[in-house]
This record gives C-alpha cells, sequence and structure tokens, in this order.
C-alpha cells in the first residue's frame, strides 16, 4: 500500500470496510487512527476474520502502527487494547497476530495486552516473525 497516495489509500480503507466492494485479497476491516492535539500519531486496521492464506499465515486480525516520534510512551498499548475493544465489539472471541522476533517494542506492546506466542516462523521476506494469540 506504500505504493498509493493518501487519497488511493482511503478509497481501498472505504472499500474494504463493507462486505460488498472488500477487495477479494484482504478481509472487511476498519482503521482507526489514534488522535493527539491534532496529529494522527498512530493507526490500526481491524480485520473482521482471516478470509485469505496472508492473512490467516502472517498479518492476523490487526494491524498497528504509532508515529517514530510518539513510540516508548505507552501509545502503542493502548492502541493496541482499544483494538481489541473493538474486536470484541463485533464478536470476535479470540484474536490473532504477528510481528518480527527484532521487534523487541511490538512484543512488549503485545505481551501487555495479553498476548500468547504460539509459533515462531520465517516471514514472506525470509525475516523470523512471531505469531501471537490473543483470547477473552
Amino acid at each position: 500500500m506504500d505504493q498509493l497516495s493518501f487519497e488511493e489509500w482511503m478509497d481501498l480503507v472505504k472499500k474494504n470496510e463493507n462486505i460488498e466492494t472488500v477487495s477479494k485479497d484482504w478481509a472487511v476491516s476498519n482503521v482507526f487512527f489514534l488522535m493527539l492535539e491534532s496529529k494522527i500519531i498512530g493507526i490500526t486496521e481491524i480485520r473482521h476474520s482471516l478470509t485469505t492464506p496472508f492473512l490467516q499465515e502472517y498479518a492476523g486480525h490487526i494491524g498497528y502502527s504509532v508515529r517514530p516520534s510518539y513510540r516508548k510512551k505507552g501509545y502503542g498499548t493502548k492502541l493496541l487494547s482499544l483494538a481489541i475493544d473493538y474486536c470484541k465489539e463485533i464478536g470476535l472471541k479470540e484474536i490473532k497476530l504477528g510481528c518480527y522476533c527484532e521487534n523487541i517494542a511490538s512484543i512488549g506492546v503485545i505481551e501487555k495486552n495479553s498476548g500468547s506466542c504460539i509459533e515462531k516462523k520465517k516471514y514472506l521476506d525470509g525475516k523470523w516473525m512471531y505469531v501471537y494469540k490473543i483470547k477473552w
């Protein structure tokens, strides 16, 4: 998606919110921004189901990121916590998500939100990743 303009990306986000228009290689999903003083400091995408092999194997239900200048301040932990709350609202009973083994910050965020590592494997780029599950 880094090949798209912001407008093209937003169009894709809108399409992926609806079962009728979701991309065939994705899942119905919602994107939320974490805002602070009118600035986007984080983003999360919540996928309602794992409908493709890529989502099942690697991406999972939630993707998130925090603006580099706001990292190490607890925003990632809060962002994931809010995403989990939304997953509960839409009826999910558990979620999967992953991160690179070298991403110590993301590992901490996931584990602070009750994530349990269920698998270690190579990602498509050959780098090692962890797959986590969070149940409630």
